[in-house]
């Protein structure tokens, strides 16, 4: 029968076009906090749910966008401190997408800002794009992700061993577009 596609399918498929015609970008700043073990993140996007995790060990850490989805998910240690700087500041950066109250719950709740040291390849996803998931979904690092036009197919640069999905509006309020005549912030 069908089965999502796995990780491995959307690395060897996806990374080549990421690299061809997607956009390089840098993401903004990220609010993280220590994972809890046993605790449940689930990453909603406009009341669609694209992943849930239970955290299985107490060194993983949870991140939050400072944008307007606000959404989180859960990360590994390690490769949340290969994707940032460790030096963080109490208090979380002014967005134009999240209000001084929930800046205030945030840093109650133990969120830092951290400042990412990544970039990534992001595509968008296209009507004929979505003819290669016969689900509608596929394998992502941190859980099955679905997949709808619009929303970006992503890859960490320049260590590009993962394919994940980043919604559309999160992409485009958390991320700067790098160019050839330096960044510019890239609001669309």
């Amino acid at each position: 029968g069908m089965r999502d596609r796995t990780q491995q399918e959307m690395v060897s498929r996806w990374l080549p076009i990421l690299k061809s015609k997607g956009r390089l970008m840098r993401k903004l700043a990220i609010a993280a906090r220590p994972a809890r073990l046993g605790e449940c993140v689930t990453t909603v996007v406009d009341g669609k749910k694209f992943s849930e995790v239970t955290v299985s060990d107490d060194s993983s850490y949870v991140l939050r966008a400072m944008s307007s989805t606000g959404e989180r998910y859960v990360v590994s240690r390690e490769s949340f401190l290969r994707a940032h700087d460790p030096n963080c500041s109490e208090t979380l950066v002014s967005t134009p997408f999240v209000s001084q109250e929930q800046r205030d719950d945030l840093e109650a709740e133990g969120f830092r800002q951290y400042w990412s040291r990544h970039h990534v390849w992001a595509y968008a996803v296209t009507q004929e794009d979505l003819a290669y998931f016969p689900t509608g979904k596929f394998e992502a690092p941190f859980g099955v992700q679905p997949v709808r036009v619009g929303d970006y197919l992503a890859a960490p640069f320049p260590d590009e061993e993962t394919v994940y999905l980043v919604p559309k509006r999160s992409l485009e309020q958390q991320f700067h577009q790098v160019s050839d005549e330096g960044e510019g912030v890239m609001y669309l």
